[in-house]
């Protein structure tokens, strides 16, 4: 009879659709998907993984991606796992029995899922490591609360589970007071978020102000220094020309007392010459 029933247990086959049905079972109250595109396909071919899930957990929020392997030869074949790691959190191999020898096949950075032998349950084999801590931006934290609460996976309406998530009045209610406390917590984000702009913002013009006055200082040590000078600063939209005065008639003056100096500097050379001849000339007489 054991022999029997083991045999029975070898010939199941299983699918990478009941796989799928399997992690969906896993991830009934979170965002999962299956075939999941990793973006557009506009520039060239996507990257599309087996099924990637989101964890609706503010606080312990994860994206855990699946890679579905049911052969050997396609597990040893298959290296594209890495084009799906930027998206994840965490990243699992899962596969049937047998199709993984040995732990040490698996990279460091993945993890390891086997369906048991019956095709009814995962068993986990190496715990996926943490690729990376999530650190959202206001916009991601927006497109995580839209994922989260206000969209549904059209393509997973077939799941039982997940189209019966949220039925009955007591899931109702339960979604209901969750939603307005993700409302809470996604309002502190935003209100904290502007805060910080308003923050950034109010050093921004006390900086600017403090250039303005210390420009409005230089501005005025100007005026005084103009006063001084004798030049007109009460308005200050022809000041430009009563400097221009101002300075036109300093040099004149400097250009009239130049000349005078000029003037009596010649007259002071030619009583020199006038006086050194009187006296060539007493000494010649006197010898």
């Amino acid at each position: 009879m054991v022999e029997k029933s083991e045999k029975k247990l070898s010939d199941i086959k299983i699918s990478s659709s009941d796989i799928k049905k399997l992690l969906a079972n896993k991830h009934s109250t979170d965002v999962f998907i299956s075939e999941c595109k990793m973006g557009s396909s506009y520039a060239g071919d996507s990257p599309i993984i087996d099924a990637w899930a989101m964890k609706k957990s503010w606080t312990s929020l994860a994206f855990t991606g699946y890679e579905i392997k049911i052969s050997r030869s396609d597990f040893l074949a298959d290296n594209k796992y890495h084009q799906y790691l930027p998206a994840c959190t965490y990243f699992y191999l899962v596969t049937t029995k047998g199709v993984i020898k040995d732990k040490n096949e698996i990279p460091e950075n993945v993890g390891w899922i086997e369906v048991s032998t019956n095709g009814g349950r995962l068993w986990t084999k190496k715990k996926a490591p943490l690729l990376r801590e999530i650190q959202l931006s206001p916009l991601e934290s927006v497109l995580v609360y839209l994922l989260m609460w206000r969209t549904e996976v059209t393509k997973e309406k077939t799941l039982e589970n997940h189209r019966n998530f949220d039925k009955g009045k007591g899931n109702y209610w339960k979604k209901w007071a969750e939603t307005k406390e993700y409302d809470k917590i996604y309002g502190h984000m935003i209100s904290n978020s502007i805060a910080k702009t308003i923050f950034d913002k109010n050093m921004e013009l006390k900086s600017e102000n403090a250039k303005l006055k210390e420009t409005n200082e230089n501005l005025l040590d100007i005026k005084n220094m103009l006063d001084d000078m004798g030049i007109d600063t009460k308005y200050w939209w022809n000041a430009k020309e009563n400097v221009a005065k101002k300075l036109k008639g300093d040099i004149d003056v400097y250009s009239r007392n130049t000349m005078r100096i000029i003037e009596k500097l010649d007259k002071f050379k030619e009583d020199c010459s006038t006086f050194l001849n009187i006296l060539n000339k007493d000494e010649k007489n006197g010898g």
